[in-house]
């Protein structure tokens, strides 16, 4: 999928990032956001070991799915569960060249749109 404005994830993803995670700057706008590499992400520190990257993205990851769930109403596409959610966005999370835009779409792959009550 592409970052683009039409996509509610693309933008769903930029606002969980930026409004709600802080971990992208208030200054970055939505065009260039998708390109942004998650070793650009605020709690990436590229000087710290892969275990500590590992354990900051599953907290990132732990809260973005909640973020999702709760505030935004999304719900597990029938493969996903939360445990299999956080695990498929841990890998994207600790990858430094992963960008923005590959976390949208594999946004995309585990969450449907809307819950029905």
């Amino acid at each position: 999928m592409a970052w683009t404005k039409q996509s509610k994830t693309c933008r769903t993803v930029y606002l969980v990032l930026q409004e709600d995670l802080e971990q992208i700057s208030q200054t970055v706008e939505f065009e260039p956001a998708g390109a942004l590499t998650m070793d650009q992400l605020q709690f990436y520190s590229t000087a710290a070991s892969s275990g500590i990257v590992d354990a900051e993205a599953k907290i990132i990851a732990v809260s973005y799915d909640r973020i999702l769930v709760n505030s935004y109403r999304r719900s597990y596409k029938a493969t996903f569960d939360q445990q299999s959610a956080v695990a498929a966005l841990v890998e994207i999370l600790k990858d430094k060249e992963k960008t923005v835009e590959d976390l949208s779409d594999t946004t995309g792959q585990i969450y449907a749109e809307r819950r029905t009550a």
